[in-house]
């Protein structure tokens, strides 16, 4: 008799172990690691869908055992490499098992449907993928649309779907059907497969000597990972691609890992017009029948190569022989759902076990990865940048001259300049809404938002808003607490920055771009807005790889409120933040309006190294064990009731103090206000030597129902950026 040991599809920690199945005559050849079965599960005998993990001849549970009922997979859909890691991260993020699979089987969905006689049956999701592949006519012919000549150009590489068109091309539905229209291109059912990449590509930049070098020492690097500098998108792609194209005429396969779709998308075009149908981008944002039939052409060896986002890590490769992950110190590669996994970690991690080349690149390093630079854990094999230095303007010498508004007189003359120029000016805000905080400025009473509690900020039309929920209420008369009528709001927030701006460059054309921008509007339409505009005005998410052009000048409105964060690595986030903000635009002139010219951020910003910044902060994390000589483990425990929540925060502090008694364990604080539900949160921090005693207490408390018995819902991070 056959046992099945397999991981089951439920939500409850404690249950999520490996259980037994008996394994009947018929399916014996099917049930094999690796493949999801249907099985009964609980005293009612519910069908639930199942992982089989391993198969053994017996079990201690024989006379007990219920036999699995369906198999849903035809062939394994995570391999034993795959399997190991999909483990090992349940252990290190103490996540279900479950959780973890659905990032390796996002090609294979399993879709769950009951039949009229109530009986519960599983199947793999399929959808046929549209191909096109170039006519012996298309090869010869000419065409004046810029998009049919584009399709023409990159379907000469070799056959390629409907979605790797539009990504690389636009939306192109219209031009495809105008070239099928004559002949020119046909559409297939599978392309032809091109099993190696091409051994040479046309390189996109004249002085491509250094780019060469950099390869050619990547790929004479040992088994250590690699690191090396490069401030350009496209050079530093372009080294990318030539180990990669090394990788796969060896034989072997390689990832390459982009921190958002956007820049993906950017990349995509160069990205096929090399590895033609070998290679394939893979994203989150892809239809279910994209992700299926990548799934079935990586199992059956067509593809070599994938470019892709976050997600592309977990595709089921085989012989992996090298990893890129671009921008690698970007907090895009931290998980914010469960498993909360930090993906350079986890590419690590697969890259060892896999004998692969691990490489990675950062226009603006963390202090962490220079750490192990310097610790000779990881090879960098190109010098440091020399960055531009920015120009400090001291905002209190301004107030003291008698200005107290937004900008100095210094940034009005560099703005006034730039647009006489004809280039572009942009300020870099990181605060939402018109005014920060509104206020009784005789009790100190903060107005908060009725509905979920988050301090009220006040839009353009001095209305208060809450960023966290998007209540709204008239600004108050009078304090609700003590009845003053000295109510003030204080604070800049982007609105008003961009208020300010509207008032002193009444001709030119300004730009908003914050999240809510791009997620109303999207990438491609705010492209064509930043064309037109001459001002643009943005939080953090101007680093979104968004092409400015000619840059004249580039505001640091006000770095404070940044460098004041209440975070142990705030200095650190500061300094990468405006660092890659004064690199990525290019700007000629580069301006940091501060009320704090002398603090560390500022002074490493107005220099071309940042080589003291950083040893500054390593003695500092040092001294406090802070990562990456130590490590924080943040609890959160969140709920809609604010009493409950705070009950059961204290509830955990002194369970996770019991069980880390060795360790500090700092006291439950409030967190503010989950944007999903308006849910309260609550945090606690545990400071500790080392990750595995961290999940093995950890499972100690899920076996002990430490969890179980809370109310609220938990959710834990390990060193969080």
């Amino acid at each position: 008799m056959k046992i099945a040991r397999l991981f089951l599809k439920q939500k409850n920690k404690r249950l999520d172990h490996l259980y037994d199945y008996r394994i009947p005559e018929e399916m014996t050849a099917l049930v094999i690691p690796g493949v999801r079965v249907a099985v009964p599960f609980s005293r009612g005998n519910r069908i639930v869908e199942g992982f089989v993990f391993s198969v053994a001849d017996h079990s201690q549970y024989a006379d007990k055992l219920r036999s699995i009922v369906q198999v849903i997979d035809q062939i394994p859909v995570v391999d034993a490499l795959h399997r190991k890691l999909c483990l090992w991260m349940v252990k290190i993020y103490d996540c279900l098992f479950y959780d973890a699979l659905a990032l390796f089987v996002q090609t294979a969905r399993v879709v769950r449907s009951v039949d009229k006689e109530g009986r519960v049956q599983f199947h793999v999701y399929h959808q046929r993928e549209k191909y096109f592949k170039i006519t012996p006519q298309g090869r010869e012919a000419r065409v004046r649309g810029k998009k049919m000549a584009h399709i023409l150009e990159l379907l000469k590489k070799g056959a390629m779907s409907e979605d790797a068109l539009n990504a690389a091309v636009g939306h192109s539905s219209d031009s495809r059907k105008r070239l099928l229209q004559r002949g020119w291109i046909e559409e297939i059912d599978e392309p032809v497969s091109i099993h190696k990449a091409c051994i040479y590509f046309d390189s996109f930049h004249d002085h491509d000597i250094d780019t060469a070098h950099v390869a050619e020492k990547i790929l004479r690097t040992g088994n250590k990972p690699v690191f090396f500098y490069q401030m350009d998108d496209e050079r530093r792609f372009e080294i990318f691609l030539q180990a990669a194209i090394a990788v796969v005429n060896n034989g072997r396969t390689a990832l390459l890992i982009e921190p958002e779709i956007n820049l993906t998308q950017k990349l995509t075009g160069h990205f096929q017009s090399v590895f033609g149908n070998s290679g394939a981008v893979f994203h989150s944002g892809l239809r279910n029948s994209e992700k299926n039939h990548i799934g079935q052409n990586i199992q059956n060896g067509r593809i070599k190569v994938i470019l892709g986002s976050r997600a592309a890590l977990f595709l089921p490769l085989k012989n992996i022989g090298m990893i890129g992950l671009d921008e690698a110190c970007s907090d895009l590669y931290v998980s914010d759902s469960e498993p909360h996994y930090k993906l350079p970690v986890v590419a690590a991690q697969l890259a060892k076990w896999s004998n692969a080349l691990f490489l990675m690149s950062d226009p603006v390093p963390s202090l962490e990865l220079k750490w192990r630079i310097q610790q000779n854990q990881i090879a960098a094999v190109s010098p440091e940048i020399q960055y531009q230095s920015a120009e400090i303007i001291d905002m209190q010498k301004e107030m003291r001259h008698g200005n107290l508004g937004i900008f100095s007189h210094a940034a009005e003359q560099h703005v006034d300049k730039t647009f006489k120029q004809g280039k572009k000016v942009l300020l870099l805000h990181n605060r939402l809404g018109f005014q920060q905080v509104v206020f009784c400025r005789d009790c100190g009473e903060v107005i908060q938002c009725p509905v979920c509690g988050r301090p009220m900020k006040t839009d353009k039309g001095h209305q208060l808003v809450c960023m966290t929920c998007g209540a709204k209420m008239a600004f108050p008369k009078h304090c609700p607490k003590c009845g003053s009528a000295h109510i003030k709001g204080m604070g800049v927030g982007i609105e008003q920055v961009e208020a300010v701006a509207q008032k002193k460059w009444p001709k030119a054309e300004i730009l908003k771009i914050d999240a809510e921008a791009i997620q109303q509007e999207g990438f491609k339409t705010l492209e064509k807005h930043i064309a037109h505009a001459d001002l643009i005005i943005g939080t953090r998410s101007l680093l979104r790889h968004f092409d400015f052009g000619a840059v004249g000048c580039a505001v640091a409105v006000l770095i404070d409120q940044d460098i004041d964060l209440n975070a142990y690595n705030a200095a650190e986030q500061t300094y990468r933040l405006y660092r890659l903000f004064f690199e990525s635009t290019r700007a000629d002139c580069r301006l940091i309006q501060t009320y704090q010219p002398h603090h560390p951020v500022v002074r490493a910003l107005s220099e071309s190294q940042d080589t003291s910044f950083y040893e500054a902060e390593l003695r500092y994390r040092e001294r406090m064990h802070y990562p990456p000589f130590g490590h924080l483990v943040y609890f959160k425990v969140f709920g809609k009731h604010e009493r409950q929540v705070r009950r059961d925060s204290y509830t955990l502090y002194q369970a996770v103090k019991k069980q880390f008694s060795s360790w500090t364990v700092y006291q439950p604080v409030f967190n503010g206000v989950r944007r999903e539900q308006h849910q309260i949160e609550y945090r606690i921090i545990l400071k500790a030597s080392a990750v595995p005693p961290v999940s093995n207490g950890i499972r100690k408390m899920i076996w002990a129902k430490t969890f179980e018995n809370i109310s609220s819902k938990i959710t834990m991070m390990i060193d969080p950026i």
